[in-house]
């Protein structure tokens, strides 16, 4: 027999609206409507700047792809 009361029923963090089968994920970790997606729609908790700024410092380390490349 199938367990019917592990249905997982999803909802928009800040209006309580039913998600159906699509659920949008913020990178603060919650579900949200589309309505409330936007970090500014509910005081998004995830630090963008910091995001960024890590990701170029990652980058620049790499450094740029033309000093791997053998010249012809």
């Amino acid at each position: 027999m199938t367990d019917n009361t592990a249905k997982r029923c999803t909802r928009c963090i800040q209006c309580k609206k039913k998600l159906g089968v699509i659920e949008y994920r913020c990178k603060c970790d919650k579900l949200f409507c589309i309505s409330h997606l936007q970090p500014q729609e509910h005081q998004c908790t995830f630090d963008y700047k910091l995001d960024a700024t890590q990701l170029l410092t990652k980058q620049l380390v790499v450094g740029p792809l033309s000093s791997k490349i053998d010249p012809i």
